[in-house]
Parts: C-alpha cells; sequence; structure tokens
C-alpha cells in the first residue's frame, strides 16, 4: 500500500496537469470568457490560483512551526477579491509562472516533512480546524474546483 505522501503528491500532481491541460487549451478570445464563479473570468481565475498558490506552502509552514495557520478574523472573500485585483495588469506568462513556483513549493514542502507531520492540526480558511494532510487535499480539490469553472466556461 503507497505511503501518505506518495498519494498526496499524485493526487495534488494529478489535479495541477488537468488544470495546466484545460489552460493549454485556451485561446485569446478565451479569457474573457465569465465563469460560474460571479463576476470572474477565466483570467481571473488563473488570476486567483496563481495569487492563491503560494500562500498554502507558508499557512502549512505556518501550521508546522506551531502558528496556528489561518487567523480566526481571516475574511476570505474580501482575499480572494483583492488577490485577483492584485493580479490585475500581469500577463498570462506571468501568472503562469507564479503558479507553476507555488506548486514547486507545495511538492518541495511535501517532500520535507515526515509522516507524524501529515496528522498536525491548524487552520484552514476553507477547510476549517484540519490536519496538513487535508490541507494538501484542499489545495488539489481547489484546483480540481477551477478547473472545472475553466471547462464550463470554455463550453460557452
Amino acid at each position: 500500500m503507497p505511503d501518505r505522501k506518495y498519494t498526496v503528491k499524485q493526487e495534488l500532481q494529478a489535479a495541477r496537469d488537468a488544470l495546466l491541460a484545460e489552460i493549454d487549451k485556451i485561446v485569446e478570445g478565451d479569457w474573457a470568457k465569465p465563469t460560474g464563479v460571479e463576476g470572474w473570468t477565466v483570467k481571473d481565475t488563473l488570476s486567483h490560483l496563481a495569487y492563491n498558490q503560494p500562500s498554502q506552502p507558508r499557512l502549512l509552514r505556518n501550521i508546522l512551526e506551531g502558528k496556528g495557520g489561518t487567523p480566526a478574523n481571516f475574511d476570505l472573500n474580501y482575499y480572494n477579491k483583492r488577490g485577483v485585483e492584485k493580479q490585475q495588469g500581469k500577463s498570462i506568462e506571468q501568472l503562469k509562472a507564479e503558479l507553476a513556483a507555488g506548486h514547486a513549493d507545495t511538492l518541495q514542502l511535501l517532500d520535507e516533512i515526515n509522516d507524524a507531520d501529515f496528522d498536525k492540526m491548524g487552520a484552514h480558511a476553507s477547510a476549517g480546524h484540519t490536519t496538513i494532510e487535508n490541507i494538501f487535499r484542499t489545495i488539489a480539490r481547489h484546483d480540481r474546483e477551477h478547473t472545472q469553472h475553466i471547462v464550463e466556461a470554455l463550453k460557452r
């Protein structure tokens, strides 16, 4: 039976590969298509992912250091809105590079932790009070969710 680290890594990579496969299908006119997220275009979705991804390994490290994770007063909706706003003006290539760097950092952190670290608990903005393992899995779910938004937008 594969160990947790291997299984989580496979899940993260499969979700990211599916996301990138959809992003690679996008042509110039598709970036402005609306998605199922109110007010977001396909480019906004990429902007959100590029902004959010690097924050996840930082959050995981915060929990691993015993600092608890996401603060109780964290406003996820505001964070997501501001993140997309901060990414405005960046090129698709810049956004893809940020997304790739965040994913690489996530995988590096996964390689560095031990099995006992998977059970450490902390706060995550969308997953609540949960384990490190579940936060890694939440990162993959987040990719899958937004991949589906892109798929649906491209059908329009």
